[in-house]
């Protein structure tokens, strides 16, 4: 039987001074691969800080294409070695994170003058199920027009050859990266500050050094800190040395559940891209655009015409499926750090960058980690801490991360405590592919608070308990931090809108520290939902020129 109040864990956002040190790593950034750092490192004993500018995950690893695959389609630029460990990778996070990674089935539709025919996708499917080595979701396989239409029946039939059927895995970016956070802290044997971790901390400079100086400045308290350690990591993503990577820009609607059990691998009639619409916690998401960036990070926006491009092919191939622009939940757009290739070969489209990540050294105990696949990561995290730390073991491979302990649904069901059964089982699921096996922390607030069982909204499932939960454990500081990262209320009909001021309430009364700019904070994300409300305004016009 599951004792949920073992895995209550100390409350975290109490921003106490950041302490001198040394650590034996500091990481900079909160993305995919900087918190798998810092939790593979933690598990190895060492003392670790991690600090990220904004919030964890704010940047591309939200902004994901929310799939965990093997990429099937780098086979035909013969990356077999890339395929292969990001499908054992695949393989590790379906049994590591079962709450927040699950199977999902895709459909490869061919038709009529497609690139690639039935014999191309015959072999691709055939060496991804062998490079799988028999740690696969489900067996490829080839299938006719009928039954890609069984399976998808709203697709467009006219010119349809058939198809292929393959699987890989649908993901929760932004509570994978959280996962990862939670599991350095909860790493730490020796209890105190061997393990720091800081969302909304910047860090100022770097000077190298045995140890490295560092200079970070909390932008909540607006403290300035001086830190020592003697290795550094820089995770910074798309803000890494432009010098170093080939930026390509991901932009992606979402979009209420379309008519779909299975996700789809589809090729743009434009231009032939391949871009795929993937089911996501009730929702269908649908990209990407994959074109090259030159801009600040800092500055990407989703333009009309790429979500014009977008859903001018969705309507396309589902002719009797009404699609506007006013059914768009919301847009995101990422900004992939693909690692510059050099050679004789002249530049390359983004979507044929090499997906392999690099790791520089910058200077005494100094290096940077960029490139890479969010599928890969663990194992990204594992070379560089191999690297810094020799001699030292991975053990991330084998530990479930936080709320995978119990299994799947199915499987946790099953070890359901009494004290939970009281609650509606709709409702314990709901909550377990956000919380996981941890989603006793959040109903034993309820149970003790009978008013946070009350909903933010009539609009939103969402209870109070959890915002609680997420101030105490899961280092919300800010509203926009809940709704958009922690749970999905960015991406429903309101934006989030009618829950907006009951999660400001709940931080008020509730955090440890109240950030003083919450009036900006509130102003910024409201004018993001207005910004995207022109957008949608505007789709319809760039549609019809």
């Amino acid at each position: 039987m599951l004792e949920f109040v073992a895995h209550m864990s100390p409350i975290s956002n109490t921003r106490k001074p950041l302490v001198e040190g040394p650590f034996d790593l500091l990481v900079v950034g909160g993305g995919i691969n900087g918190t798998g750092i810092a939790r593979d490192a933690a598990l190895r004993g060492m003392s670790v800080v991690l600090l990220e500018k904004h919030d964890f995950a704010e940047g591309t690893s939200s902004r994901s294409s929310k799939m965990i695959h093997g990429g099937i389609r780098y086979l035909e630029q013969l990356r077999i070695g890339l395929v292969y460990e990001a499908l054992r990778e695949r393989h590790y996070l379906l049994k590591l994170a079962p709450h927040l990674v699950h199977p999902q089935a895709f459909v490869l539709p061919v038709y009529q003058g497609d690139r690639r025919g039935p014999r191309a996708i015959q072999l691709g499917l055939f060496l991804y199920d062998r490079l799988a080595l028999g740690r696969r979701p489900g067996k490829c396989r080839m299938l006719s027009a009928r039954e890609v239409i069984a399976r998808v029946p709203a697709l467009k039939p006219e010119g349809l050859l058939g198809g292929g059927l393959y699987y890989d895995a649908v993901m929760d970016d932004t509570r994978l990266v959280l996962a990862n956070v939670l599991a350095a802290r909860e790493a730490t044997a020796g209890g105190g500050d061997d393990v720091v971790l800081r969302n909304y901390a910047e860090v100022v400079s770097i000077k190298p050094g045995c140890p490295s100086q560092i200079t970070a400045r909390d932008l909540v308290t607006a403290h300035t800190y001086r830190i020592l350690a003697h290795r550094v990591v820089k995770a910074l993503g798309p803000w890494t040395d432009r010098g170093r990577l080939a930026p390509s820009k991901g932009s992606h609607i979402i979009l209420p559940q379309l008519p779909l059990r299975d996700g789809l691998l589809l090729t743009h009639s434009r231009d032939g891209r391949v871009f795929f619409l993937v089911p996501w916690l009730g929702r269908t998401v649908v990209g990407t655009t994959e074109t090259p960036f030159n801009g600040s990070p800092d500055d990407v926006r989703v333009e009309p015409e790429e979500v014009a491009y977008l859903m001018e092919e969705v309507r396309r191939l589902f002719p009797g499926v009404r699609i506007s622009s006013t059914d768009i939940l919301g847009t995101f757009a990422g900004i992939r750090p693909l690692a510059r290739e050099t050679g004789l070969w002249g530049r390359t489209s983004p979507g044929k960058v090499s997906r392999v990540h690099k790791i520089v050294i910058d200077g005494d105990g100094v290096l940077s980690v960029f490139g890479g696949k969010f599928t890969t990561y663990r194992a990204v995290a594992e070379e560089v801490v191999d690297r810094i730390f020799p001699g030292t073991r991975s053990t991330t491979s084998r530990k479930p991360l936080p709320g995978g302990e119990a299994g799947t649904w199915p499987e946790y069901q099953r070890l359901l405590q009494p004290s939970l059964r009281k609650w509606p089982l709709a409702e314990i699921e709901r909550l377990y592919y956000r919380y996981g096996a941890r989603l006793g922390e959040v109903l034993l607030l309820a149970d003790l608070h009978p008013e946070l069982k009350e909903r933010l909204s009539p609009a939103h499932a969402e209870i109070r308990a959890e915002v609680v939960h997420c101030i105490r454990n899961e280092f919300v500081v800010y509203p926009e931090d809940f709704l958009a990262r922690r749970t999905s209320l960015r991406y429903t009909l309101d934006g989030g809108r009618s829950a907006y001021d009951a999660v400001e309430q709940i931080l008020r009364e509730n955090a440890a520290v109240v950030p003083p700019d919450l009036d900006v904070a509130r102003r910024r994300y409201f004018e993001a939902l207005g910004r995207e409300d022109s957008l949608r305004s505007n789709v319809e016009r760039a549609i019809s020129s």
